[in-house]
């Protein structure tokens, strides 16, 4: 029996992460998406992208619900096409992974400018000037899709990691949360916080609220704002 694997796809958008995701999938693979869902899941037409704020959260649940179907059927191989990175969401993907037999590996697109971009990315201390120019046109490329705005773009170059490994995202743990200045492990519990404005509620409950509200197709991203397909 061959070996299962599942790849975990890098890269800064309009790169080709897709186009590389879509060949490593010829071979009978599945291609776990969280942007599917703003078109297979929300709206009425598959072809658009119907994106809506607040089921993002519901989006990731249902992506990582479908790669572990694949993975408990021994779907290979899996490609993960989202923003992979150290954090517990690709955390999540990984070990459920390795604790299926699967061995996980990297992916990068096959662009040449992705190419360019990523030798940037490793000496991005002396580059920066190239991958800000580099940025805008990456925005610029990404308006008939995700429309992201250069702003975010370059806020992920700062970022990136350019030597990202498996192991990193499987050993990732978050920095704890600073404690407040003159409390202790022994402190009595606090007083109770008031209940959060609507803003703050999970988004499984404001998706109930929002089921009624008309749907809205690609949003341009605010500077800063963390793009759907992370």
């Amino acid at each position: 029996m061959s070996e299962k694997i599942v790849y975990l796809m890098r890269g800064l958008p309009s790169c080709g992460k897709s186009h590389k995701a879509k060949e490593l999938a010829q071979a009978g693979g599945l291609i776990c998406e969280t942007d599917e869902y703003f078109h297979t899941q929300v709206g009425e037409d598959p072809s658009k992208y119907n994106y809506r704020k607040e089921l993002q959260q519901a989006a990731c649940d249902w992506n990582f619900l479908r790669f572990c179907r694949a993975v408990e059927e021994g779907i290979s191989p899996i490609i993960v096409d989202r923003g992979n990175s150290r954090s517990l969401e690709s955390r999540r993907y990984a070990r459920f992974a390795v604790s299926h037999g699967y061995r996980v590996e990297m992916a990068e697109p096959d662009s040449s400018w992705w190419q360019e971009i990523r030798v940037l990315l490793k000496y991005k201390r002396l580059t920066k000037p190239a991958l800000y120019e580099w940025a805008e046109k990456l925005s610029e490329m990404s308006r008939e899709t995700h429309r992201v705005p250069a702003s975010t773009i370059r806020d992920w170059m700062d970022k990136w990691k350019w030597d990202l490994t498996v192991e990193d995202i499987l050993n990732f743990e978050p920095e704890p949360e600073p404690q407040e200045e003159g409390q202790s492990d022994t402190d009595p519990d606090p007083e109770p916080e008031p209940a959060p404005p609507i803003q703050q509620i999970a988004p499984a409950v404001l998706e109930d609220i929002a089921a009624e509200e008309p749907l809205q197709e690609s949003p341009i991203l605010k500077p800063g704002e963390r793009s759907p397909f992370l």
